[in-house]
């Protein structure tokens, strides 16, 4: 019983963690907004993604770190490397099985693997969420620079009979620029 309850109180830590993680990068998101919108962009954008990216890699690899030490701690492990690499395994479920726990602590690792699962879909949740207010943003600057255009992919390839695609259309589709720009 002591490898469950064990078990269950650190996949309440490493929640706790990435939670306060993801409202880090969640605060730092909101703030950046105003900025990706007044210049929508690659040189914009990527950056962005780049942070999001780093800073969820980091979240895992120190929950990973999380689990390692108290495998460590508790002596079931020679080093915290060995410690490391078993949770590194355990924690995304690639289960090498090669670096086992002793018989009677196989049941910690059971916790990490589901709490693992368990954050790397949180963690592509909000990335996507991430992805689509983008893409949302995207929609919204064509509509404006575009009234009265169809979505794109809205119209399925199909001309909306209240707008005729021109080629100057075709040509800014994806360029960045002031929407208010009367010259396009």
């Amino acid at each position: 019983m002591k490898p469950f309850a064990l078990g269950l109180g650190m996949a309440f830590l490493t929640a706790i963690i990435h939670v306060v993680g993801l409202l880090i990068l969640l605060y730092w998101q909101t703030r950046q907004w105003p900025k990706i919108e007044a210049d929508f962009g690659p040189r914009r954008n990527l950056p962005a993604f780049l942070i999001l990216f780093g800073g969820i890699f980091g979240l895992h690899l120190l929950e990973i770190a999380l689990w390692a030490w108290l495998y460590w701690g508790l002596a079931l492990f020679p080093d915290f490397g060995t410690g490391f690499y078993f949770s590194g395994v355990t924690y995304t479920t690639v289960g090498y099985g090669h670096v086992l726990l002793p018989v009677s602590w196989r049941n910690l690792s059971v916790m990490e693997a589901l709490t693992g699962v368990l954050m790397m879909g949180w963690s592509t949740a909000f990335f996507f969420t991430t992805v689509i207010r983008l893409l949302e943003l995207r929609i919204r600057r064509w509509q404006h620079i575009n009234p009265g255009a169809p979505s794109p992919g809205s119209a399925q390839g199909k001309e909306s009979e209240n707008f005729k695609w021109t080629p100057d259309q075709y040509e800014h589709l994806g360029k960045r620029g002031d929407v208010n720009n009367k010259n396009r």
